[in-house]
């Protein structure tokens, strides 16, 4: 099955922070792969609940995310 998002895993978290912040859009492919991955919605659930984006990297970065700006799972 070919990659939804072929630059990258999964949606990058400032794009996410965007979405919740700022009422961006996300792009028909991220709205797939979002649908599709546990680890981009678990980083789209602290971005909800998050007062700043340095909340989110800190929450992210203390579950075990390493790369701050890829959502990944404990």
């Amino acid at each position: 099955m070919p990659k939804i998002l072929p630059h990258y895993d999964h949606i990058p978290l400032h794009r996410l922070w965007a979405f919740i912040t700022l009422q961006t859009d996300l792009t028909l492919p991220e709205y797939s792969h979002l649908l599709d991955c546990d680890e981009c919605r678990l980083a789209l659930q602290t971005c909800l609940e998050a007062d700043s984006f340095g909340a989110v990297l800190k929450k992210l970065k203390k579950d075990g995310a390493g790369d701050d700006s890829i959502p990944k799972a404990s």
